[in-house]
């Protein structure tokens, strides 16, 4: 487990004046969302002045449960004030932050506050706050916020709970401690509608998105003996249902939602590279380790890459390889 800085640096960090940008990663999930909404929403109703900035498109999972919320920029580019700082949030490095495309108008910020669960985070900020023994880092600002003297909101809460619920997968996956059951159930009682958010995050995809997800399935590939499932999702397909990579989180779910192979990874041809998905069904096969190897990073049971230097068929060839190491030890 990295534990690296402190919610004392966190808190020491957000009691400073000046305007704050919160941002997150590139490409950004629910607990990203979850957290650059939910601390905005804390810090204005607190009378901070604070931004957030997310590049968008947000998937329809997030833009349905997202109300109109001031000071949130999806895409548009925010207003970036002099005396900034930033607070990057649930994401490992300084060069994985999704920056605004003014960025370049902001040259003097020289303070950041790093805020992350991932264990490979670079501890790239000013000030550090990593814990991967946490659940989401959106669990974490649920900590920050009683340490700040900050009051929650219901809507605070609710993006808190989005962001814990995204990244323990409604609460399926190993990292579903009795913390994070414990950080839920105080986020209901401080007025996180669960049930609403659940229906909204589950229950409404998009009808192409299950198709999309029977053809992965249908067209789905077995190596290292059955112990990895593998599949190829086409760009193509994805534009010709209407989806865009917001809108498709979560799908490689589907070929980790079956009994058998341990070790689920799902290909993905950009222009510029190619897209490695890897989900593990333990904690114990470190499917960070191959996205080390091939240039990427995460959790030791999810984790990706984008791979610059292969094309798709060396890619998976190389993947395949790296399973067939670490499944062999």
């Amino acid at each position: 487990m990295q534990y690296t800085g402190s919610i004392a640096e966190a808190r020491r960090f957000l009691e400073r004046p000046g305007p704050l940008l919160l941002l997150s990663h590139q490409r950004p999930d629910g607990d990203a969302i979850g957290s650059v909404v939910g601390l905005l929403l804390a810090l204005r109703a607190a009378g901070r002045e604070s931004i957030g900035y997310l590049k968008g498109p947000l998937a329809r999972r997030y833009s349905r449960l997202l109300p109109e919320t001031p000071g949130l920029f999806v895409g548009a580019p925010p207003p970036l004030p002099p005396g900034l700082s930033v607070v990057a949030l649930d994401t490992t490095s300084w060069e994985r932050v999704e920056k605004p495309p003014n960025w370049q108008t902001a040259r003097d910020v020289v303070n950041v506050l790093d805020v992350d669960h991932h264990p490979d985070n670079t501890a790239f900020g000013n000030a550090v706050w990593v814990d991967s023994g946490k659940a989401a880092t959106a669990a974490m600002l649920a900590e920050l916020l009683p340490a700040l003297g900050v009051q929650f909101l219901s809507e605070a809460a609710t993006w808190f709970l989005v962001g814990l619920v995204m990244d323990t997968g409604g609460f399926r996956f190993a990292n579903t401690d009795a913390a994070a059951l414990r950080t839920a159930a105080e986020l209901v009682d401080r007025g996180a509608d669960c049930a609403a958010i659940m229906d909204g995050l589950f229950f409404r995809e998009p009808f192409e998105r299950r198709r999309l997800e029977s053809d992965l399935l249908a067209s789905a590939r077995f190596a290292c003996d059955g112990r990895v499932v593998y599949a190829v999702l086409d760009p193509a397909r994805l534009r010709k249902a209407g989806l865009n990579q917001a809108d498709i989180e979560g799908v490689i779910d589907v070929l980790r939602g079956f009994d058998g192979p341990l070790v689920a990874a799902l290909f993905q041809a950009q222009p510029e590279f190619v897209k490695v998905s890897l989900r593990s069904r333990s904690p114990q096969i470190r499917v960070d380790r191959v996205a080390h190897a091939l240039g990427g990073g995460g959790h030791r049971a999810a984790a990706g890459a984008e791979v610059r230097d292969l094309d798709l068929p060396a890619a998976q060839a190389k993947t395949i390889e790296l399973l067939e190491r670490i499944l062999s030890e």
